[in-house]
């Protein structure tokens, strides 16, 4: 009984985001992005996927307006001909490049003298949660029976890669 109580309540505080691009490729090259989200404020304004911001951007938001179950969040912005799409629209230092979610694109126009050209290619590059603790993606897929070393294999993991990352003026590898 306690377990459904315990799944009730994340369902209940869980949320969602909707992150929806749009590319609009022009016969010069250039392009025109739409990114918009729906959801909910707190899950929009973490850095679980970061929302494009700057003055290149031209920005609507509903979440500084009144309080509301979930907000919206539009950016609209044109890129020159082959100008480089974002990897990542976090701009800070606090958080670990290689623990972001990236959006690679590749938006590239060729217009030789008889050939003309488009490519796009776009991917998001996860963060091989997967591959780096794979007992704790068996126990997302079946939290009724967790496999053995779950929690071990995550903590050694965030331990590990902490340490790796620690500017430390000493040997680690005894450590590790």
């Amino acid at each position: 009984m306690h377990r459904y109580n315990i799944l009730f309540i994340l369902l209940l505080v869980s949320a969602c985001v909707e992150h929806k691009f749009s590319f609009h490729i022009s016969p010069d090259g250039s392009y025109k992005v739409h990114y918009s989200a729906h959801g909910d404020k707190m899950d929009l304004q973490d850095h679980d996927f970061p929302m494009p911001f700057g003055v290149k951007w031209d920005i609507h938001s509903t979440m500084e307006q009144i309080e509301a179950e979930s907000y919206d969040y539009s950016a609209h912005r044109l890129f020159k001909r082959n100008e480089t799409f974002p990897v990542s629209f976090y701009n800070g230092d606090s958080i670990y490049f290689e623990s972001l979610l990236k959006h690679i694109a590749e938006i590239k126009h060729f217009n030789w003298f008889f050939w003309e050209r488009y490519k796009f290619e776009f991917r998001f590059s996860g963060r091989k949660v997967k591959s780096k603790y794979p007992l704790v993606g068996q126990f997302m897929k079946d939290m009724e029976n967790p496999p053995d070393g779950w929690m071990q294999e995550a903590l050694i993991y965030l331990l590990t890669e902490t340490l790796k990352r620690t500017d430390l003026e000493w040997n680690t590898r005894p450590i590790i």
